[in-house]
């Protein structure tokens, strides 16, 4: 799990992605991660998880 810029991102190894816009959804009850108009953000955040899972040395993704 990754946060950035107001979003909450989750992907498990099994492939689930899940994005949350924690400020318009602080609940997280609306998962964005299929949303094309959120596509950069989750592209983004995945990304940071990438490097943070290969600089901490966790389980390969």
């Amino acid at each position: 799990m990754v946060r950035g810029k107001g979003f909450k991102f989750i992907r498990y190894e099994d492939g689930q992605q899940y994005l949350y816009n924690l400020k318009e959804d602080p609940g997280e009850t609306r998962n964005l991660a299929d949303d094309p108009k959120y596509l950069s953000n989750r592209k983004n955040l995945s990304a940071e998880m990438d490097k943070w899972l290969k600089r901490t040395g966790w389980p390969v993704v």
